[in-house]
């Protein structure tokens, strides 16, 4: 508003601050005792009752212990344990991999380049097989079975199970059994211990490596192998400084110029078939944006730039 030739401004309102109470280091120091207090009691606890029932029970209460961590680690390693020790994956890490870059390009305003390619992610040796035995200790947890572990034992010490006679109850269905129940014992009755102390966890456990390992598996690899699932064509990439640009990421129009028409360059090539060449205009971008990083382009996202150009070169040179 202007008054007597002068203009006249007026404060903005705010309105009242809100003002967070720091939190005192002493009631910090009281929570923090008070929390450990609650686990060594719980922990305390638990070992005094773990040994009074060794002194009360002796091996007759340990033996179902015994059991739970046979059957876990049975159906565990059977569930979890993979065992391709050339490619060392993890879907694990994968899923931390993908997460962590979502959240590093979120914060940096970047383009997503896509998914991480699971069939380039291997783990080390020693990593690979560190995991593999967490996985088994921790899925014990999961799949400890006192019956399994139990009917494993008595087959360590003779019992016999008769699981060759396991595929007669897939015959039932196919013929018409005598009325007479002696057929019973003899084709069904003996197999009860072994349908349903052995064959049913076992069941479980492998559905669960169908879904997790195989499943769950070839999805990943099908969504992250995919040239399109990795925005891998010079017109993505060209987006990708587009937007850079409009954000300030790069303070040089020069530069921003020169990448542009190295791009334009590399399409151009590539929609005449020469995908060499393009690859070789593409290796020139990426040593620009090399030469460039941490002057006229910000360091974190000339790092951006840089990966998706070698995704967009890799897919051209397959």
């Amino acid at each position: 508003m202007h008054w007597g030739g002068r203009e006249m401004e007026y404060p903005e309102h705010r309105g009242p601050e809100l003002h967070i109470p720091a939190f005192p280091k002493r009631y910090l120091f009281l929570l923090v005792a008070g929390i450990a207090v609650l686990i060594s009691w719980f922990i305390g606890g638990q070992a005094i009752w773990f040994w009074l029932n060794i002194e009360e029970f002796g091996e007759l209460f340990i033996r179902p212990v015994y059991f739970q961590l046979l059957g876990g680690l049975i159906l565990a390693g059977i569930a979890l344990a993979r065992v391709d020790v050339i490619s060392r994956r993890s879907l694990f890490w994968w899923f931390l991999n993908q997460g962590l870059r979502s959240a590093r390009q979120r914060t940096s305003e970047e383009t997503p380049v896509g998914f991480v390619d699971f069939g380039s992610l291997k783990l080390s040796p020693v990593k690979f097989i560190l995991w593999q035995a967490t996985k088994v200790v921790l899925g014990l947890l999961l799949f400890r079975s006192v019956l399994f572990g139990m009917a494993v034992y008595g087959v360590l010490q003779g019992w016999n199970l008769h699981l060759e006679q396991t595929w007669n109850i897939f015959k039932l269905p196919f013929i018409t059994p005598p009325m007479d129940s002696s057929y019973a014992e003899i084709n069904v009755i003996p197999l009860v211990p072994a349908l349903t102390l052995v064959v049913s966890p076992l069941l479980a456990a492998i559905g669960t490596r169908l879904m997790f390992l195989v499943g769950i598996t070839h999805l990943v690899k099908m969504l992250s192998s995919g040239p399109a699932s990795r925005v891998a064509t010079v017109e993505a990439l060209r987006d990708c400084v587009e937007h850079a640009i409009h954000h300030g990421h790069i303070g040089d129009a020069e530069v921003e110029q020169g990448l542009l028409d190295k791009l334009d360059a590399a399409q151009e090539a590539f929609d005449r078939g020469r995908n060499d060449v393009a690859v070789n205009v593409l290796m020139a971008f990426v040593n620009e944006v090399e030469a460039q990083a941490g002057k006229s382009i910000l360091e974190p996202h000339a790092s951006h730039l840089i990966e998706h150009a070698q995704i967009v070169i890799e897919a051209l040179s397959e």
